[in-house]
Formats: structure tokens, sequence, C-alpha cells
């Protein structure tokens, strides 16, 4: 294994240690690379401390929580979806599947939609490289994500991908790897932006032409905010919002979402998503049975129905986290505008993409390898305490960037952008 390759993609179980905690680690690393929103932590701590309580119930089996009295995310988790994405038709019971967390809902559907071998496509950048989509394409289905390129020059989320998607379901196929499904991750990560409808049935007419899945990926769609960089965001549409019956030729069973509070609340590690498939109940019943070794506790079950049938609650804290999300990102942007480092307009999730390429080349020296740099720049990034991850290894178009996550608490937020400035050796001066 490549130095690179080891400091880049696999810090998360690599780097010694613990991670930065002003009271017991304070000299620890800062993390900005993992896509967890902090903004609202104390909020829903309170909300959960004076309106969730452990039960015996919590305590045993799931069965008992959902054959009892107490809230549950079979309930909540469709309520949520209605009121947020829109559907057309209002999302029933037997079109859900709720599960312990995206990860493994993405998972169990591969598994049953790929035999070993074959292949689901992906536009380049795409999130993760040894985490999230190849890690559970992989395992435990051993199905091979292949990497629709995209050039520099065309925008990822514009009709004008359409094209290299299809190539490169083509030349998949021809190569022996059959596709089986197209991921759209709507909104985009790392882009941290939303797709124009136009693209997304695009991409339902393209499953149809090579008969493929359409998997939605939409877990940040009650992220999207305005900014004085972007201060008329392209809207959200889910998918399930659409006629796409009607709009294409597209047969609606192709298409499902994975959704879910996790990234809209900041509780990641409740580990609590939602697979909704409105057209193709078989494949509810499919991923609802393989579920069942792997249930969400009945804890995170019951503590997310709490919140979420709180309907004031629930409102009140979606508005405010977008207007928090907007204050944290202009205070990111403010920063890099003032150092004179290139970023990635965002205008949806919690995380925002960075070219770093003049700061790696004077680390680096002129004529270094894109490798070489960014492996320089994340030792020197560590040595300094802090990390970003970069997108290389996921094909980005430019592979000098990184993806920062902009959501940390404020002052954690602070500390990190003043150790990144010591470690790339900024100027003094800026101001949040």
């Amino acid at each position: 294994m490549s130095t690179f390759i080891l400091f880049t993609f696999e810090f998360d179980s690599f780097i010694p240690g613990k991670y930065y905690d002003a009271e017991h680690n304070p000299e620890g690393v800062i993390n900005m690379a993992t896509a967890e929103n902090s903004l609202m932590t104390p909020e829903l701590l309170q909300h959960i401390h004076s309106h969730f309580h452990l039960d015996p119930v919590h305590l045993k089996y799931r069965v008992s929580l959902l054959s009892g009295f107490y809230p549950n995310t079979e309930q909540a988790l469709r309520t949520y979806i209605n009121e947020t994405f829109h559907p057309r038709e209002l999302i029933t019971s037997d079109q859900i599947v709720p599960g312990p967390g995206l990860g493994a809902l993405y998972a169990q559907f591969i598994w049953h939609t790929c035999d070993e071998g074959e292949g689901v496509v992906i536009t380049t950048p795409y999130y993760g490289e040894y985490s999230s989509f190849p890690r559970d394409s992989g395992y435990h289905a051993r199905v091979k994500l292949v990497a629709a390129h995209i050039p520099r020059d065309v925008d990822p989320l514009s009709l004008a991908a359409i094209e290299y998607i299809s190539a490169a379901v083509e030349a998949s196929n021809a190569s022996g790897t059959r596709i089986r499904v197209v991921i759209l991750c709507n909104p985009h990560n790392p882009l941290a932006r939303v797709y124009p409808k136009e693209t997304i049935l695009a991409y339902a007419t393209l499953a149809e032409k090579f008969d493929l899945h359409l998997l939605v990926d939409e877990v940040y769609g009650n992220e999207v905010f305005p900014s004085t960089v972007v201060p008329n965001p392209t809207p959200f549409e889910s998918v399930l919002s659409m006629d796409v019956g009607s709009l294409t030729d597209c047969d609606p069973s192709r298409i499902h979402v994975l959704a879910g509070p996790a990234k809209d609340f900041g509780v990641s590690g409740l580990k609590v998503g939602v697979f909704v498939s409105q057209q193709n109940g078989d494949m509810v019943k499919l991923i609802r049975a393989s579920l069942g070794p792997i249930p969400i506790s009945s804890a995170s079950d019951s503590i997310m129905a709490t919140v979420l049938n709180d309907s004031k609650f629930r409102t009140w804290f979606l508005e405010e986290n977008r207007i928090r999300l907007t204050k944290a990102f202009e205070r990111v942007a403010g920063w890099c505008d003032f150092h004179k480092i290139s970023y990635e307009p965002a205008s949806a999730g919690v995380f925002v993409l960075l070219d770093l390429d003049p700061i790696l080349e004077r680390l680096s020296g002129k004529g270094a390898s894109d490798e070489v740099k960014v492996d320089n720049g994340v030792r020197i990034m560590l040595d300094n305490g802090v990390f970003l991850r970069a997108t290389i290894g996921a094909h980005d178009q430019i592979p000098t960037r990184f993806r920062m996550t902009f959501t940390l608490p404020p002052d954690t937020m602070l500390l990190a952008l003043r150790r990144l400035e010591k470690a790339f050796g900024l100027r003094e001066g800026w101001s949040s």
C-alpha cells in the first residue's frame, strides 16, 4: 500500500491517538473530513433529554417496541418524508423500510439487485474511496463500483454529463462487468449542489434505456441553504415528487430513494435511515426481510420517533438548521476569500470543496505530481492537528481538491481554521 493511500484515505482507522476534545484532548487532531453536523447538537440534546426516557421496552427486541404503544420510526419516518419531500402520492407503510443507517440499506439493496461481479455506475467525483459507496458495493455483494468519468470542463450535474454515463455503462457491459444500478446523489456529495430537474429525468431515461435500477440518495434534501455566495440555490425536488412515468419512458418501479434524518439532525451515530420504493413492492419486501438480523436498535428507534413526531420542534429545527448552515458556510467562504483559496460554491449539505493546488505546490515544489502534493499536504495538516479528506481517490476532475466539513461546533471550527493557517503558512489578519 502506498504512503499516499495510507495517509489520505484510511485516516479514520490509521491515525494514532484520539481526536481533538477541548477538555480531554486539546492537542488531538480536529477531523474536518467526516460529514457530520454539530450546529444544532445542544438544542437536539435538550429536546431528547426532556422528552425521551429509557423504559423497559427499549431494552428488549425491537418487536416489543413495534407491538406496543411507544412511538416508533415506522410511522415517524413515513410522516417525515411525506411532509418534507412532498411526494406526488403519500408514502404508505408498505413502500418504506426503516433501517440502521443508509449504508446498511444501500448494501442490502445492492445485494438484491446485483450478482457477484456485476456493476454499479456513479459519476465522478463521488463520495468515498475506501468507504461508503465503494465499501458497501463490495461487501457483501462483491459488486464493482464503476466510475463514469466526467471531464473537467463538464458540470457533473448537467445534462451534458449523461452521455459520459451512457458511455461508461456501455464500456463496462462490453468488458464483462454488467451494470445493474445507476446512483444519483442529490444533493450531490461532494459538490454540495442540487441537481436540476431535467438532469434527474434524464437519469430516469438512461435507466430505462439500459434496463437499470435508479437509486437516488436524497439524504441532504432538507439541507439546502442560500448565502451571499449562492443567493438563489437550485431548489431541491425529490424524485418522489416527480411524475417520472409521464415525463419520461422510465418504468417507475425502477426508481428507489434513500433518505432519513441522520444529516438533517446531526444524528449519524443513531443509525436511522429509510429506503423508499413506491412502485416496487417486491424490492421493499426483500430489503425488509434481509434487515431482520440488523434492525435499528429500540432506543435509537424511539429517540428519533420522539423527535420526528414533534411537528412544531421538527419544523423549527430544520429551518433554524438552514439558517446556521448559511452562517457557517459564509464564514468559511470569507476565510477562503481572504486567503485566495478557490472553492466550489456550496448550497446544500455540510461540506465545501477547496482547491489547494497553489498551496500544495508551494509546499511540495514546482513539478511535483498531484499524488505527492496531496500526500505532503495531508502530512503537514496532521502535523498541525487538523485533517481534510482529499477527493483525488474519488476520481475528482480537479485532483488537488479537499472536502471540508464546515459544520463543526463554532469554537472548534475557528481553531481548525487557525491550525490550517499555521499548516499552510497563510498570512494573518482574517477575522471571523
